[in-house]
């Protein structure tokens, strides 16, 4: 995703790309492959 790269970019610092919810959960590899560093799957 471009965005994120963007933010990446921009950010004065180091950045991790976190994701999670209800769609990161039940498609993580996809989820990934957009750009994502990580992707928190479950309920807690």
């Amino acid at each position: 995703m471009a965005a994120l790269a963007r933010f990446a970019c921009e950010a004065p610092g180091p950045v991790r790309h976190v994701c999670g919810g209800v769609h990161a959960s039940a498609e993580p590899a996809a989820t990934l492959a957009v750009g994502f560093d990580l992707v928190v799957v479950g309920e807690v």
